[in-house]
C-alpha cells in the first residue's frame, strides 16, 4: 500500500471524493486542489486512509492550504483512526475542515480479530463508542482506543 488512490464520485458543485492508502509525499493529492471549483463545499472520505509518511503529511498540510486560499469549504466523512492519530498530534490537521464522522477501530479479544464502525460525531457518547461488540467468531469485541 505505497501509493495514494483517490476515487472522485460527486458532481462539480458538490465535489465528493475519498482517498484510500498512504499519502507518501502529498504530490498526488494535487489533482484534487486543480478540479476543486473556487469557494466550493467539498466532502472528503478518509475512512480508507491508512498512513501518512512524514513528507505526506507535509504534503497533506499543502494541499489543506491550497484548497483554503482557493475559498473551498472542507468537510470529512469516515476519518480513519491514522487520522485521528494525526489530529492528535498535529495542530490544525484538518485546515479548520468540519468532521462529520470518524471511524471507530474495535479489536476481538478472542480471534484478534478488527473491525471499524462509523461513528457520527455528535451522535454518540463515550460509553456507546466503548460499548462491546460481537466479533464474527463469537467473542467480544472492545474498542481499541488509538493508544
Amino acid at each position: 500500500m505505497g501509493e495514494t488512490r483517490m476515487k472522485w464520485t460527486g458532481d462539480a458543485a458538490n465535489r465528493r471524493f475519498a482517498i484510500q492508502g498512504m499519502v507518501t509525499n502529498g504530490g498526488e493529492l494535487a489533482p484534487i486542489v486543480e478540479k476543486a471549483a473556487p469557494a466550493a463545499p467539498i466532502t472528503v472520505d478518509l475512512g480508507g486512509l491508512r498512513a501518512f509518511t512524514s513528507s505526506g503529511v507535509q504534503g497533506w498540510l499543502r494541499f489543506l492550504d491550497e484548497l483554503r486560499a482557493k475559498g473551498c469549504v472542507v468537510s470529512f466523512e469516515r476519518c480513519s483512526p491514522a487520522v485521528v492519530k494525526q489530529t492528535m498530534a498535529i495542530a490544525d490537521f484538518l485546515g479548520g475542515g468540519k468532521v462529520r464522522s470518524v471511524v471507530a477501530p474495535y479489536v476481538c479479544v478472542a480471534c484478534d480479530g478488527e473491525a471499524e464502525e462509523e461513528i457520527a460525531v455528535g451522535a454518540a457518547s463515550a460509553s456507546t463508542v466503548g460499548a462491546p461488540r460481537r466479533c464474527k467468531c463469537g467473542g467480544e469485541m472492545e474498542f481499541d482506543d488509538l493508544k
